[in-house]
């Protein structure tokens, strides 16, 4: 892997485990040190890559808004017609 994947790989790293520790802790009960130690990284690590918390949260708020368009953008391709694309984009945001 090169390193440019490397760095990739360890960003999205990071994201994961600062997903997962704001949906079971909360933003507010989330530290950066709680999200290093859950990617396996050192704290410099994601003020290299996010630069503060915030930066980081940022991030974690895109990429869960990209997965749910994605979602949604596969989920209406299935139907043909606009008013079947309109009741599947209806289902989805009813399920989330």
């Amino acid at each position: 892997m090169s390193k440019k994947g490397i760095n990739a790989f360890q960003s999205e790293v990071i994201l994961s485990a600062a997903y997962n520790c704001i949906a079971t802790q909360g933003c507010a009960n989330t530290s950066l040190w709680d999200i290093a130690e859950s990617a396996g990284v050192v704290l410099s690590q994601l003020n290299y890559y996010y630069k503060n918390k915030e930066g980081l949260f940022i991030e974690v708020i895109k990429m869960m808004i990209n997965k749910y368009r994605a979602e949604v953008e596969s989920r209406i391709q299935l139907d043909e017609t606009a008013i079947e694309r309109m009741i599947s984009l209806i289902h989805s945001h009813q399920e989330v």
